[in-house]
């Protein structure tokens, strides 16, 4: 960069330069959002149904 070896940077062109940093880093969020692994679906340990989990079974609140 210009500015690394003593020169001026103006106001103009570092308020382009950040936004275009911004756009960058947004981009990268988004790609590294799609690349994460998709989470199984929450079931009951108890009972094994998707309504639930096991602190809220239905089940469980009967033998405790």
């Amino acid at each position: 960069m210009y500015i690394d070896r003593g020169g001026v940077l103006l106001g103009v062109e570092g308020a382009s330069r950040a936004q275009a940093a911004r756009e960058g880093a947004a981009e990268g969020a988004v790609e590294a959002a799609a690349e994460r692994p998709q989470r199984t679906v929450r079931k009951c340990s108890v009972c094994k149904s998707i309504e639930h989990t096991a602190r809220t079974c239905p089940r469980r609140q009967a033998t405790s």
